[in-house]
């Protein structure tokens, strides 16, 4: 719990200094793709988690098929995140910029 509260003083300390320097600024649909970016991170970790293999089993598994597993896992959670933002209409030119 403390390393999350750690996490969140921080990152409130970083934004306000970013905000106090100008070096970022709101830009119109900032909350909009923030809300996107959110959802498809919620769906593709519901997704994982429906998929995760027991505990129980994954140690009686040889190293070569865990690996194997967890680079299957890995895999879907990037196709499930990339098209949940396709299906909510971000772009990956949006993903990218400077």
């Amino acid at each position: 719990a403390a390393t999350s509260i750690a996490a969140f003083v921080n990152a409130g300390l970083l934004l306000y200094w970013l905000l106090k320097d100008n070096v970022f600024s709101y830009r119109p649909g900032l909350i909009s793709f923030l809300i996107k970016v959110t959802v498809a991170s919620l769906i593709m970790g519901l997704v994982l988690y429906e998929v995760a293999i027991p505990l129980d089993l994954w140690v009686q598994y040889s190293i070569f098929n865990r690996v194997l597993l967890l680079f299957a896992q890995i895999l879907l959670g990037v196709v499930i995140y990339g098209l949940c933002l396709l299906v909510l209409g971000i772009k990956p030119k949006q993903l990218i910029t400077r």
